[in-house]
Formats: C-alpha cells, structure tokens, sequence
C-alpha cells in the first residue's frame, strides 16, 4: 500500500490565495491606521508639508520679483511639485528658482530630521502591519483549522501537510508563514518598493523584487511538488483534504509503512495476513496451516444400538 501525493490543483491554490490575501490586506490596513495613530504619522507628514509651502512662498516672491522685471507671466504659481518635464519647457531664470529652492531644500537639517523619521516610522508601520497579518492569517488561524488551513485553503477543500504525508507541527507552520511567507515573499517587496519611493534605491529595488518573483516561479516549475519558496523552506506541500492521507505523527507513519510492509511480505509467500492482536504485534499464517485449520465441531451424538435398547425394555417390565 503505498502512499501517493494529491497535490492540490493550480486553480484551487491561487483561488484560496486571492481571498486569503484580500482579507490578509484588510488586516493589515486596520492594523496600519492604530500603529500610525499611536506613533502620530500624520503630524510628520503635516511638518514635511509645512516646509513645502514655507519654500513654495519663498520661491514665489521671488519669482514675482522676477515677474516685475522682466516678460513673465504674473499670474503664474510655483509648485514644488512640478515634474521634470513640465520643469524643462520653463524659461532658464525661472528653472534657476526651481534648482535653488531644490538645492537649499535637500540641505536643510529640519527637513533631513523629519524625512528620516517619516522614513522610519514608515518601515515600522509596514513591518507590523505585515506581521500582524501573515501571523494572525497564516499561523494563528491555521493553528485553529488545523492541517495548515486557512480560512480560503478551507473554502476550497485544501490543505497543508509535510513532503512526507505527516502533520504539519507548530514549529513547520512558524517557519512556513514566518520566515518563509512575512519575512522573505512579503516584506522583501514591500521594503524595496518603500526604498523605491523613497529614492533610497533606483532600478536595483525593482531589479530585487524581480529575481524574487522569478525564483517564485523558477521553484513553482522545478520542483516535483510545485511549491513555492515558503514551502520549500518548511517542506511542505498544498494538498487536495478530500482525497490525501495525512499522519498524525512520524510515529503513525512508521507504523503504516511497517504494516504495508508486512502485507505485502505475507502476499508474496502465500500467506493470510491477520490483523494486529491484542499485543500489538501481527501474526501469519501458512497455506498448509489454513488447509490443516479446521473449524470448532460440536460433539456428536451417538446413536444407541439394538441391545441397548433390549435392556432398557427389560428394565422397565
């Protein structure tokens, strides 16, 4: 009896794991708005937007020096926010206003204090929001459904077990959501994509989530059971819950394997496989000890004979 793998389908896993990973968002965006309240994000966003509007005022007046001076529209209004493009259609003097705005910008300490602990803050919130997430999602209610299901790997009939059809433990399930699902295929990401927006790193951020992508699907192909790199890490696999046979433990498993073992042996030579007695042990038996077994016999009742008869009639005269 040998025990085959009943890989959950490809339709099926991505399924469970678009609603997984809406309500995994839902979580994560609750969680985000109570760290970012308690850590007051927002009153450095107020302080970041304060000093834009205290250089946005400081290049306008100049500007409209400039205005006064020379053949430029009166009516035109700075914006710090202009784009490069827009930037270079501008006359030189007026881009002149624009490039040392920009310069005494980026040099002031103020601004450098507050950009980096929005900076920082951000990484914070991100990272907690992730990890509230993947934890309560991935580990704590999987923990409850038990075979590593979520509540979307549940809707649709699927589960998660070790390569070697076992129950997954508790310390497998950490690893999996973790180390493998929070810390490598959701905050890498989401850190080069924070970095990228924060101009700390160019294409190299987006050249990283690319290789993890790839080494997502590189793994997804390679690999005999199709998993991903979470599973990998824990081995583990998506199974179909229906139809795979799952163990309790490594001890369960060994057991099986013993009785297949013993099964086949006992077919092989001919011989009646019995189950395990009382003692826990399996017992054999021969096919010259089945065709010299015979069943229980009740006692026979011999018939009496013609004498006996003659005397019991005399005894009775």
């Amino acid at each position: 009896m040998t025990i085959t793998m009943q890989k959950a389908s490809l339709w099926k896993r991505v399924s469970a794991w678009v609603f997984d990973l809406i309500l995994s968002i839902t979580i994560a965006i609750g969680v985000a708005f109570v760290v970012s309240s308690i850590v007051k994000y927002d009153d450095y966003n107020a302080k970041m937007q304060a000093k834009y509007e205290q250089y946005e005022v400081a290049m306008q007046l100049e500007y409209d020096q400039l205005a006064e001076s020379g053949n430029y529209d009166k009516d035109y209004k700075i914006d710090i926010t202009i784009s490069d493009e827009e930037l270079e259609k501008l006359p030189q003097e007026v881009r002149a206003i624009y490039e040392e705005a920009e310069e005494a910008f980026s040099e002031d300490p103020e601004v450098h204090d507050i950009q980096a602990r929005i900076f920082e803050l951000s990484i914070l919130i991100l990272s907690v929001s992730a990890f509230s997430a993947s934890f309560i999602w991935q580990f704590i209610i999987p923990l409850l459904f038990k075979n590593g299901q979520t509540l979307g790997k549940k809707c649709f009939s699927i589960a998660v077990m070790r390569t070697n059809s076992v129950k997954v433990s508790n310390s497998v399930l950490f690893v999996r959501s973790i180390l493998g699902g929070y810390a490598i295929e959701t905050m890498v990401p989401l850190l080069m994509i924070l970095m990228l927006y924060f101009g700390i790193l160019g294409s190299m951020a987006l050249i990283i989530i690319g290789l993890i992508l790839i080494l997502q699907v590189v793994v997804m192909i390679m690999s005999k059971t199709n998993s991903t790199i979470h599973d990998l890490l824990s081995d583990t696999v998506v199974i179909d819950m229906s139809t795979q046979k799952i163990f309790e433990s490594e001890d369960a498993l060994l057991a099986y394997k013993e009785m297949s073992a013993a099964i086949e042996a006992a077919h092989a030579n001919g011989d009646e496989y019995r189950p395990v007695d009382l003692f826990g042990s399996a017992t054999y038996r021969s096919e010259e000890e089945n065709n010299d077994a015979s069943p229980l016999k009740a006692p026979s009742i011999q018939e009496p004979t013609n004498e006996e008869n003659n005397q019991d009639s005399e005894m009775e005269n």
